[in-house]
């Protein structure tokens, strides 16, 4: 309080000198210093003016100085009062004051309305409040002038109620108290009452003025309802402040912020001066709605027009740029300008840099700060983490704390994110830890980040803990809860989860739906994932990209392709995601020709092609062997500067070795310079795929004097080949080694690849040995691999126990119906045969059709066994016959180990109408004389195909190779590779 009557009076020399006397206020005035508190007087006490001590200025020592006081007139200098203010010699300056009050000197108005902006400045609402009691004891309470600065400077505390006590003790507010209360309003965010107050004064009939004007527009931005504005931007032209540029750069601050930027242009192009900010909102605006190109051709206009840039011009336009070619553009006229030294200006060019993937530039930025604040600290470590440079972003964080600078939540927030993705359990531990230290309260981002690590990093207990201590559980960090069950593992816990959210009345949004509706697709909980669908639509989710793309994937992988097409096709906007979904369902549902077609229209959609497009298209041209597709795929590549990927270049290899093109597959695994794992491995799958297991091993010993060691993936590479090349020991040395030397669990595959290896071996009690002899019970795949063995090498016991086994597990597995029936006819058994495809068709087995793909002329052809839907359909078959009959003339087996005999007439026929031989015939038909036939199936080529595509590829003088789920079989002059069927 001392400071209050010491600063009070100060101001008054403004006004000359006074001849301090007695005078009627006297009683009032320490009326009004009466009411002051002890605490108040406490406070007066102890800290003086600004940390001064008085030990003699208390409220019981107050008269005792007026009666000093009292004796005689004093003559005082109120610059001289001002002056001892300003410079912190408040001691001497109160006991004046005193004086003056104490003689009854009326105090002008401005000189009190300056003592309040002093508090304001001084952050001095104890002062401020003092001023209030002698305002009241003045009696000048009533004075709009000095209400208007009250109810400023109680704006300034936050104190709005204290506010509108002075506003409503002001008989005839004038139009400044009317700003004073509704900026204040304003300030505060209660914006419906600011515009409340707004409609009492025009009531009342008080004109506005352009800064009223300006609080009211902002009110209307925070409310965000432009149609209840229009009224406004009528009262302003009605009283002609339409011209005024700081009221119409508010104007179009508010018709850009409610989404109307063409009433923004109209209303900027209509000023008669466009100065630094009305351009600096109107390129602020471009750049917030997302109009880059517009933002950055209005910076340039602006400088055409000799208007310099100011700070947030250049922060306004750095925001636009989404190349860093434009950050570039733009720094340099920050340059030019003189703007770099600026810290917020070259604060938001590190930020730019950094979004642009540009952290060279960025960093250097950072190390020209004269100050490196937090927001220059933030940009980094935000950006680094959004780019996926999560190891550099921790880096980053390390030396901040090491500067001493204080971290807010929203750098751990994101600094955790980069923890849960690297998986660094520990970092994350300890920045969990400083948490709890310097006693943060997590708030929902910050805590969904924290669970999201400890899942991630596999300490669902932890994460558990953390949703368990916040404050408030919304649907982040529910979603992040529910995310972290299924990401382990524990569907029904997700969904328990999800059903509490639920009945906690929290509401799902897209993320937790979307989550859901993975565990649904990775399941295959298809009629659950029908119910997430139906509510998503209801809940308006219907056309957005994100949600929808979770439904396709659903579909897909819930064997439903026409759905997912279904709700592909409804979609409005289709990202570079729901593009790739779609092409990887076309290939999991056997129609990799569509995905290219699907690839061509994304393309004239003008979406572009991501790393994961183009790793799915190369899998479609692998299933269906077009090679002139993945060609023009892999200069695609080349041109988007992908090839040197390790994942892409995967799966070139895998492309070009399906397409039995070797050499190309060398040549892009030799021209990398990085390797991990995964490329050696698709090196040694290719040489695998083609019966060349001595290239596979040496392959293996190369990745292995490379310093890289063999993965699960690898060893299933291996054991392929030496299944495919009948290489029995060796590949159960490798099986050895695996658990042995490289301490390497087998798994499932594993073992079902041993099984394939001994039973093509002819080895099958061993085989069927090791079935029975595995922990896992329901393995139809090792006995459907046994069980194809027996057919090989037609043993009747062995197969029927494979039988009732495949049978026990699923009795509508048309394959072990098919493979029984051929191991009794190859036995002259023709009743069982009989029966055991009775019993297929009871079970209403299925058998999954064969399909075959040849590509002439770069177009893909697709044929279904007993195909007659192809155009070319007559003369293929025609081709067939010919065939045929040479095949017959030249007394050639069409069967091995079987007699011509043991086939009927119709079973021969279907066996001219397999999808492969269609393909090969409609290659020879309508390829030149001695060019390589390509084509692709998706079963397993059976041997009366095997042995007729041998028969052709002699007659016809050609080389063809075909594709199967299994092997690549080049058939040259009468011969195959593969030595599959010549056992």
């Amino acid at each position: 309080m001392a400071e209050v009557i010491q600063n009070s009076f100060l101001f008054l020399h403004r006004h000359g000198t006074a001849e301090v006397h007695r005078n009627h206020h006297l009683p009032q005035f320490t009326h009004a210093l009466g009411k002051l508190s002890v605490r108040e007087g406490e406070n007066f006490h102890g800290t003086g003016i600004h940390g001064v001590e008085d030990n003699n200025l208390t409220p019981s020592c107050l008269n005792e100085q007026f009666r000093l006081a009292w004796k005689t007139p004093v003559s005082i200098s109120f610059e001289t009062l001002l002056d001892k203010a300003f410079e912190g010699d408040l001691r001497h300056t109160l006991q004046q004051v005193i004086h003056l009050a104490h003689e009854g000197v009326q105090i002008p108005s401005d000189v009190l309305a300056q003592l309040l902006q002093l508090c304001i400045e001084r952050h001095d609402l104890l002062s401020g409040r003092y001023i209030q009691h002698i305002v009241k004891a003045c009696d000048l309470n009533s004075d709009a002038f000095l209400g208007s600065h009250l109810i400023r400077m109680f704006a300034a505390f936050g104190c709005l109620g204290e506010a509108m006590e002075v506003f409503k003790s002001i008989s005839l507010p004038n139009v400044y108290t009317w700003n004073s209360i509704i900026s204040a309003h304003v300030d505060m965010g209660h914006f419906e009452k600011a515009v409340s107050l707004y409609m009492v004064m025009r009531e009342s009939g008080v004109d506005p003025d352009g800064h009223i004007f300006v609080s009211v527009l902002k009110a209307y931005i925070g409310i965000g309802k432009l149609d209840q504005s229009l009224w406004v931007h009528l009262d302003i032209i009605k009283y002609g402040f339409e011209t005024e540029i700081f009221v119409c750069s508010t104007l179009i601050d508010m018709y850009t912020k409610c989404g109307d930027l063409e009433k923004a242009c109209q209303i900027f192009s209509k000023l008669p001066e466009q100065n630094v900010v009305t351009w600096s909102v109107l390129i602020n605006a471009h750049s917030i709605h997302g109009y880059s190109d517009k933002a950055l051709e209005l910076f340039e206009c602006m400088q055409s027009g000799g208007i310099e840039p100011n700070p947030f011009t250049c922060t306004s336009v750095l925001k636009a740029c989404l190349h860093v070619e434009d950050v570039m553009r733009t720094h340099a006229h920050i340059v030019g300008h003189g703007l770099e030294s600026n810290n917020f200006v070259s604060s938001s060019l590190v930020h730019m840099y950094a979004k642009c993937g540009s952290f060279g530039e960025a960093h250097v930025m950072f190390e020209r700060l004269h100050e490196q604040g937090l927001l220059a600290w933030s940009a980094l470590i935000t950006n680094l983490c959004h780019c996926g440079h999560d190891h550099a972003a921790l880096n980053v964080f390390t030396d901040m704390q090491c500067e001493g600078i204080e971290v807010n939540l929203a750098i751990y927030s994101c600094i955790l994110k980069s923890c849960a993705e690297l998986r660094a359990f520990r970092e994350g531990f300890l920045i969990h830890s400083s948490l709890i230290e310097n006693n943060i309260q997590l708030d929902a981002y910050a805590g969904s980040s924290l669970i999201n690590m400890y899942s991630k990093c596999g300490d669902l207990r932890s994460a558990i803990a953390v949703f368990q201590s916040l404050p408030q559980q919304n649907v982040v960090t529910w979603s992040a809860l529910i995310s972290g069950f299924l990401q382990h593992g524990f569907t029904e816990e997700g969904f328990e989860c999800f059903q509490q959210m639920k009945q906690q009345g929290v509401e799902p949004n897209e993320f937790t739906l979307v989550s859901i509706l993975k565990a649904c697709s990775d399941l295959s909980m298809l009629e659950e994932g029908r119910q997430i669908h139906v509510a998503l639509i209801e809940c308006g989710f219907e056309q957005d990209t994100f949600v929808s793309n979770a439904i396709i994937d659903l579909y897909v992988h819930c064997n439903q392709f026409e759905d997912a097409c279904n709700v592909f096709n409804k979609l409005f906007k289709r990202d570079v995601v729901s593009w790739s979904t779609l092409m990887g369902g076309s290939i999991e549902h056997e129609r990799g020709e569509m995905a290219l077609q699907l690839y061509s229209e994304m393309l004239l959609d003008g979406v572009e092609p991501s790393m994961i497009t183009f790793v799915t298209l190369l899998r479609a041209c692998s299933s269906i062997a077009a090679l002139d597709h993945g060609r023009h795929l892999h200069a695609q590549i080349v041109l988007y500067g992908l090839s040197v990927d390790v994942y892409i270049s995967s799966a070139l290899i895998d492309m070009y070795s399906r397409c039995s093109c070797l050499e190309d597959s060398h040549m892009v695994f030799h021209r990398l310079s990085k390797y991990d794992t995964g490329i050696w491995s698709a090196m040694i799958t290719a040489y695998a795929q083609h019966s060349d297991y001595r290239m596979a091993f040496q392959y293996l010993n190369m990745m292995q004097r490379s310093g890289l060691e063999p993965d699960s993936v690898t060893f299933l590479c291996i054991l392929s080949a030496c299944s495919h090349s009948g290489l029995v020991q060796e590949g159960l040395q490798h099986l050895k080694a695996m658990r042995d030397t490289h301490h390497l669990l087998p798994n499932l595959e594993h073992f079902n690849s041993v099984v394939d290896l001994l039973g093509s071996s002819n080895l099958l009690d061993e085989a069927r040995d090791l079935l029975e002899t595995l922990p896992v019970g329901a393995n139809i795949v090792g006995w459907i691999s046994l069980l194809s063995s027996c057919k090989k090498h037609v043993n009747l016991d062995i197969g029927r126990e494979c039988f009732d086994h495949i049978v026990t597990l699923d009795g509508g597995n048309v394959t072990c119906y098919v493979f029984m029936a051929d191991i009794y006819r190859a036995h002259g058994m023709q009743q069982h045969a009989e029966e055991i495809e009775e019993l297929r068709r009871i079970s209403n087995g299925w058998k999954k059709p064969g399909r075959a793909f040849i590509e002439v002329n770069k177009e893909v052809h697709r044929f279904v066994v007993g195909d007659r839907q192809h155009p070319q359909s007559e003369a293929i078959y025609d081709k067939l016959k010919v065939l045929k009959a040479q095949m017959k003339s030249e007394e050639t087996e069409m069967l091995v180990r079987s007699d011509i005999d043991q086939v009927s007439q119709n079973t021969e026929d279907q066996l001219c109408g397999h999808c492969e031989k269609l393909a090969v015939a409609f290659g020879l038909l309508h390829t030149p004389q001695g060019t390589t036939i390509r084509v692709s199936k998706n079963l397993r080529m059976c041997s009366f195909c095997h042995m007729d595509v041998k028969f052709i590829s002699k007659a016809e003088k050609r080389d063809i190779i075909i594709v199967d789920g299994c092997l690549v079989h080049h058939f040259q002059d009468g011969i195959c590779k593969c030595n599959m069927y010549d056992t």
